[in-house]
């Protein structure tokens, strides 16, 4: 098994097309989520007056990550939920 530092690590512009989601959504999703790395770039590198921050998240957590969250969704699905009565 290869290391982290070896594996293949996505952006969030790649997540958001693999999965089919916006980059912001993908965005949000990686930064809550842990072992995605976060480099920071001071602002005496970049024009702007906010530090950025590079998100790559290694295949592995991608992975685990997609698991989890179609895991939940199959869950919601078998979840039945009642009729309404107007």
């Amino acid at each position: 098994m290869e290391s982290a530092a070896e594996e293949r690590h996505y952006t969030p512009k790649e997540v958001a097309k693999l999965w089919g989601i916006s980059v912001s959504t993908a965005t949000r999703i990686l930064e809550r989520t842990e072992g995605v790395l976060r480099i920071s770039i001071p602002t005496k590198l970049v024009r702007t007056r906010r530090p950025r921050t590079l998100l790559r998240c290694p295949a592995s957590v991608l992975e685990r990550l997609h698991q989890d969250r179609s895991r939940g969704l199959a869950l919601l699905a078998k979840v039945q939920r009642p009729n309404r009565v107007v």
